[in-house]
């Protein structure tokens, strides 16, 4: 899975979501099909921490300072963030 070039977009914005919900909605919006279709069918979402998980955390502002983000997933380092945020991708596109 490439979701590299996927967010490059967002590493230019310096829009970041501020809100699991809206973090959650603009990967919904951004990432390829193909990749959004693996994160739902993973018994494990954590499998995807390691590059997903870093883009989240770079292009989201979870290293530069975007406490809101940070207080709406209750954690206060953004690796334990982005797994909050994948996570709450994982049970939205199994709700559907």
């Amino acid at each position: 899975m490439d979701t590299h070039a996927t967010f490059w977009k967002l590493q230019k914005s310096k829009n970041f979501p501020l809100t699991v919900g809206e973090a959650v909605s603009r990967l919904i919006d951004e990432l390829p099909a193909s990749t959004l279709g693996a994160i739902r069918v993973s018994k494990n979402p954590i499998e995807f921490h390691f590059y997903l998980g870093r883009a989240i955390r770079n292009n989201f502002g979870l290293w530069q300072g975007n406490f809101p983000l940070l207080e709406s997933c209750k954690r206060k380092h953004p690796d334990d963030a982005s797994g909050v945020i994948l996570q709450r991708l994982h049970e939205v596109l199994n709700s559907t």
